[in-house]
């Protein structure tokens, strides 16, 4: 279990942490690197086309930010709305596309391990869900205090009346963090 839940968290904290750039995790984008006996090494992403850009955060670290779209703290691109108000705070958009690439995105696949594996005793759901968390508060959570909000949001999908907002429900408290 470890030999995937590990490399899926540090591959995706490294991106989203180290170069601040959000990922899709879905398992179209996503590649399981394994060595000659058959274990698993790293977990590639592909696809970054969709990938949000944090760009405050590249700023800090002196990488570039020559990208020419999907920046987290564009509240114009992609507008969010919660609970019928849309979202206009850079701070609180930044926070709810951390939890859409986190809770949403990556917490989709692993809820698909949860219900693959979960027909073996040593990686039940609870397991997975303690074990994720402990490599969350380990590898990601020193370096991102404030980048996640308190609860986790995901994508309900578009406003009938405008295809540039997207409705995202507040699900209460993260499973994966």
């Amino acid at each position: 279990m470890n030999g995937i839940l590990k490399p899926l968290l540090e591959s995706w904290a490294y991106l989203a942490i180290e170069r601040a750039i959000l990922p899709i995790a879905h398992f179209q984008n996503l590649l399981l690197e394994i060595d000659q006996s058959g274990e698993p090494r790293r977990v590639v992403y592909r696809d970054l086309q969709d990938a949000a850009i944090d760009r405050e955060r590249r700023e800090k670290k002196g990488l570039h930010i020559d990208f020419a779209r999907h920046f987290v703290d564009d509240a114009t691109h992609h507008l969010l709305k919660v609970d019928g108000e849309l979202i206009r705070d850079v701070d609180k958009v930044r926070r709810i596309r951390y939890s859409i690439a986190y809770d949403f995105w990556l917490g989709l696949v692993l809820s698909c391990f949860g219900i693959v594996l979960g027909k073996y005793p040593s990686a039940s759901k609870k397991k997975i869900e303690d074990t994720v968390k402990e490599l969350f508060r380990k590898k990601i959570l020193p370096s991102a205090e404030d980048l996640f909000p308190l609860d986790q949001f995901w994508i309900h999908g578009l406003d009938p009346s405008n295809s540039g907002i997207r409705i995202v429900e507040n699900k209460g408290s993260p499973i994966y963090r």
